[in-house]
Formats: structure tokens, C-alpha cells, sequence
């Protein structure tokens, strides 16, 4: 992938820890094999035994943290992502960095060894997890800072962690290449302010077998955070309780913002990262704090900002256990745990029986777009597959698959994230090598952009096939007669490639058509439709004369042309042939 500068395979959510492990045993793996999961199944024994060791803290009643841990297991927020966005999964690290930071915080010590085991974890199976990680041993070290008077010691501590951190990161390649990578950036993935209590959730109808629906904006979807009814329900009982009991609970709130204010700042600072500088709630954007560009620069590498609030919600998971723990009487402790799990299997119930269905009975993911005989004859006789497109090509998991399978390297990042600049520049000198004849023999080139299509193949000399594959893609293949038979529906060659109306759709057009007059269509500015336009007095369609009126060259990349009809949409996607 990225040829021939290479990618970080975490980057393409392949779980880095285990992608190494498995490449070392790919040699007595089948061809095909996938540990997505396995993945998953580890990742939910990890939650698992991570929240009974956190529950064993507080309790030694077995049936207590049995019934406790079950709840950490069917979080929705691991669920949603555990067979969708499997990295996400390992969330268990963030419940064992609660556990040390507790475990620690009694004792006093200053620092764990086990923070730097999973600080460094956390970055070679998703670096989203290492801020989260970071952040409690921060709260930890800050506390027991102030608690003992020594600043030292905890600061020895931190550069140890971080030390081991970005050592783990660099030997697996975390910090290879650019981070660049999509037009979205901090405060679009943001954390809506309806999310505690908004069971809509990415692949599922609703998580809630009770509560409705709330409207979102912009990709507040990536900042699930339903705690789901049980929880909601612990949170109002808590409240009443505080009210009632008011008078006993200062003084215990007066001690926890003292010994705990560590925790606290964090939490707060999570929350407000996770709900961003453009703040929304339900389907609007309320505000929006301008920030200086180096801030969102910097915070747009974790630009999923909702994401950061996992810590707070295990928090408040935790509180939740932990208030029926110990608030009733200690004979009804247990059921009173084992009701706060009922209630919210019970409301959960939709989004659970979801995922089953999902996965229940197997079925094939779908058939490759790549339909067309050409692709395999493209595998036998080209070694690599460069994209001229600067913002990569799509179908690309079909594009992917090909290139894996015929052993191509592909200039094509197949990641999330990736260095716009340099994909741009490749694109281009891609372009120029086209048009200059320096294009290299074992090289297919592709695009699925049309005008690029029609600029290059104008330029290109014969003894390259130009063609448009399987309606998606346009190939320019070095050949020496190879493809020179290829004229079908899939395959369409360059010198018997029609004029089509550009399939162009903003808030002004729709396909190409202009929607406040449309006897204007628009076409892409090549010399290609240059050369089947000027001079022409009209276009045919099928059976029909469509009389030109007025060609427009004024907008740049762009040939506007009125027709003398009262509506051109018949027209889109429809061969065009000129007359003089």
C-alpha cells in the first residue's frame, strides 16, 4: 500500500499487535485468513476479567462483581464497536488503567509499571486508546503529586510511560508517514450533547427497547456514548438520594474533591474535547469557539473527538455498580445489582439482537465490482497499480483485493488517514509521465474520475489502451496488442467513448443539469469534448435533435451549453453524438 513509501497498518484498523504476529505465521496460514474474531472474542474475555479485577476493589461478594462485570461486557460502546471498528474493541485497556490508578491511589505509589505496559499497548492496537491511558496515569501522578509534596518522582514516572509509549510506537511504525487524510477535521466527529441518553447508534435501528430516538448533526454518530436505561435510571436515584441525604453527603463530596480532583480535572477535560469547540445539541450546532489554526491542527490528530469521552462513561458505569453495591441494605445489595443488570439487558435488548442478526447466518460480503475479463488479464502482465486521482480511488476494497491478489504494489493509501500533499504530487507526475510518454511498462494506471480520463487519454500515445472498465474505473495500460481486442459493455475503448453529460450534482445542478434552467447542461472541459462540441450546431440522442444554442467556455473546467428543450434531464447518462 502508498507504494513506495509504505503505510502504517494501523492506519487500516488491522489491529498493528496482531498483524505482526500473524504475518510471522503467515507461512503455515491459508491464503485467506482473517483474526477479526478472535479479536473481538479476546477483547470481551479482557473486559471481562479487567472490570472484576476494578469491582474487586470495592467488593469482595463474587455474585457482585460476576453481575458487575457483565455489565462492562455489554457496554454499548464496546459492542457498537466491537464487530464494526474492531481496534475500538480493546477498551478493556482503558478499564485496567482504571484499576491501576485506584489500585495506586490507595497505596500511594507514585507510579505502576503496568501503566507503561498498557500505554504502550494502547498505541500499537489503537493510538485513540493512549491519550485515554495517558490520562489517568496523569490524574494519578498529579494527586499522590500534591499528596506527598514531591514532584520528581511523578514526573520520573511520566517519561518512563511515555518513554516506553513512543518507543512501542515507533518500532511498530505509528509515526510513519503523514496524518493527513480527508477534508473532515476536529469538531465534525464531536460528542453531541444528547449522547448520554441517545441510543441511536451507527448499523443498528436503536439501542433502546424504551427511550426514543434524538436527532444529531454533522458525524456526532461517531460520538456514541448511550449508557442505556439502567444507568439513567442509577443516575436519577443517585440524585434523589444526594437530595435527601444532603446534609451527610457534603462533607464526603468536600473530601472527594480534595483527594480526587486529579480524576476530576482529566474527566472534565475528556468531556469538553470529546464535545469539541463546535458545540451541538439534537440536530443543531449551537456555537462554535474559534480556536487558532495550530490548535485544531493539533487536536484534529485525534479529529473522532467523541471517542475521548470512554473514560468519563466507565466512570460513571463504575459509580453506577457501586452506588447499588453499597447504598441498600447488604442482604439486598445483590439483587439490587442483578436488577440494575436485568434492566438494562432488557433495554439494550434491540441493539444486541441487531448484532446477532448481522451475523447470523454467514453471508458472503457481495461480488467483486472487478467483473470485467480485462482485470485478470491486467494481474498476469503489470506489477504495479498507480492511481492519477490526487484524493485516492474509490471501490477500494475491490481495487485492494486485486492488487493483493496479483501481487501489485498500489500507490493507493487504503488508509484512514495519509499524506494529502504527497498522494497529490504522486497524482500529478502520474499525469505528466502520461502525457510525456514516460510512463513505466509493468504499470497499470487507473482513475475514476472522467475528466481526468478524458485529459489524459487525449495526450497519451498508442501504445497505451485507454478505457473505461466496468462503468467505475478508467485504465491506461501499456501494452504491446495485449488489450487491443477489448470492446464491450464493461470495456468501452477511449476511440469509442461517447459524449456524456458530466454527472455533476451540487446545490445548483443535479446530474449535470442546471436546476433554475435546465436546457443548460454542463460538460467537463477537455479537448476531448472540445473537439465534439465547438462548431456544433446540435447533439442527437437516440432518435431526437437537440439544437445547440449558446456554448459557454466561461467558467474554468467547465463547457456550459444551452439546448433549445424545455427540460435536458432526459439526456443524462445518454450517448451524445454532434452535428455540424
Amino acid at each position: 500500500m502508498n507504494a513506495p513509501y509504505g503505510a502504517y497498518v494501523g492506519l487500516s484498523d488491522s489491529i498493528p499487535v496482531f498483524a505482526v504476529l500473524f504475518k510471522l505465521l503467515s507461512p503455515v496460514l491459508p491464503a485467506t485468513f482473517q483474526y477479526f474474531g478472535l479479536w473481538c472474542f479476546l477483547c470481551s474475555t479482557a473486559m471481562g476479567a479487567s472490570a472484576a479485577l476494578l469491582l474487586s476493589l470495592f467488593t469482595q461478594k463474587r455474585a457482585q462483581v460476576l453481575l458487575g462485570s457483565s455489565l462492562f461486557v455489554l457496554a454499548p460502546i464496546l459492542l457498537d464497536r466491537q464487530l464494526r471498528h474492531c481496534a475500538l474493541g480493546a477498551q478493556w485497556l482503558i478499564v485496567l488503567a482504571l484499576w491501576l490508578y485506584f489500585k495506586n491511589r490507595r497505596s500511594g505509589r507514585f507510579f505502576s509499571p503496568g501503566f507503561s505496559v498498557i500505554s504502550a499497548l494502547s498505541i500499537v492496537i489503537h493510538p485513540y486508546f493512549t491519550p485515554m491511558v495517558l490520562a489517568l496515569l496523569f490524574a494519578l501522578l498529579l494527586e499522590n503529586a500534591v499528596a506527598h509534596k514531591k514532584v520528581w518522582q511523578p514526573l520520573a514516572g511520566l517519561g518512563l510511560c511515555l518513554a516506553a509509549t513512543l518507543l512501542c510506537g515507533w518500532v511498530f511504525g505509528v509515526f510513519h508517514g503523514g496524518t493527513g487524510g480527508g477534508s473532515t477535521t476536529y469538531g465534525y466527529f464531536s460528542m453531541n450533547l444528547n449522547a448520554l441518553f441517545n441510543p441511536a447508534g451507527p448499523g443498528v435501528d436503536s439501542w433502546s427497547l424504551f427511550l426514543p430516538l434524538q436527532n444529531q448533526t454533522l458525524g456526532n454518530y461517531d460520538g456514541f456514548n448511550y449508557l442505556g436505561l439502567g444507568v439513567l435510571l442509577t443516575g436519577c436515584a443517585v440524585l434523589a438520594w444526594a437530595i435527601v441525604w444532603f446534609s451527610d453527603l457534603a462533607p464526603r463530596v468536600k473530601g472527594w474533591l480534595k483527594t480526587r480532583f486529579g480524576l476530576l480535572f482529566v474527566c472534565l477535560c475528556l468531556t469538553v474535547f470529546a464535545v469539541s469547540n463546535v458545540v451541538t445539541a439534537q440536530g443543531a450546532t449551537l456555537f462554535t469557539v474559534p480556536l487558532p489554526q495550530f490548535v485544531l491542527n493539533l487536536a484534529g490528530v485525534l479529529r473522532s473527538s467523541g471517542r475521548m469521552f470512554y473514560p468519563v462513561w466507565y466512570l460513571i458505569l463504575l459509580t453506577a455498580c457501586l452506588f447499588w453495591m453499597r447504598r441498600p441494605p447488604e442482604k439486598l445489595r445483590t439483587l439490587a445489582v442483578g436488577g440494575l443488570v436485568l434492566v438494562q439487558l432488557l433495554d439494550l435488548s434491540p441493539g444486541l439482537l441487531a448484532k446477532a442478526g448481522a451475523f447470523r447466518p454467514y453471508e458472503p460480503v457481495g461480488e467483486s465490482g472487478l467483473k470485467s475479463g480485462f482485470w485478470a488479464a491486467a494481474a498476469e502482465e503489470y506489477d504495479h497499480l498507480v492511481s492519477l486521482d490526487e484524493v485516492g480511488l474509490t471501490g477500494g476494497v475491490d481495487l485492494a483485493l486485486f492488487a493483493a491478489d496479483a501481487g501489485m504494489t498500489t500507490t493507493d493509501p487504503f488508509t484512514a488517514r495519509y499524506d494529502t500533499g504527497l498522494q497529490r504530487q504522486q497524482a500529478e507526475q502520474a499525469r505528466a509521465a502520461l502525457a510525456d510518454g514516460s510512463y513505466n511498462a509493468d504499470t497499470l494506471y487507473l482513475s475514476c474520475n472522467e475528466a481526468t480520463f478524458l485529459s489524459c487519454a487525449g495526450q497519451v500515445d498508442g501504445d497505451v489502451f485507454c478505457a473505461r472498465v466496468d462503468d467505475e474505473w478508467f485504465v491506461f495500460a501499456p501494452h504491446t496488442g495485449s488489450f487491443s481486442g477489448y470492446s464491450s459493455a464493461e470495456v468501452v475503448p477511449f476511440d469509442e467513448y461517447p459524449l456524456l453529460i458530466a454527472d455533476y450534482t451540487d446545490a445548483l445542478w443535479v446530474g449535470g443539469v442546471l436546476s433554475s434552467q435546465p436546457n443548460v447542461v454542463c460538460f467537463y472541459d477537455t479537448p476531448f469534448a472540445r473537439k465534439r462540441i465547438d462548431g456544433m450546431s446540435a447533439f442527437v440522442a437516440g432518435k431526437y435533435l437537440y439544437p445547440i444554442l449558446e456554448v459557454d467556455y466561461g467558467d474554468p473546467g467547465w463547457i456550459l451549453v444551452t439546448l433549445d428543450t424545455d427540460d435536458a434531464a432526459w439526456l443524462r447518462g445518454r450517448p451524445l453524438e454532434s452535428q455540424p
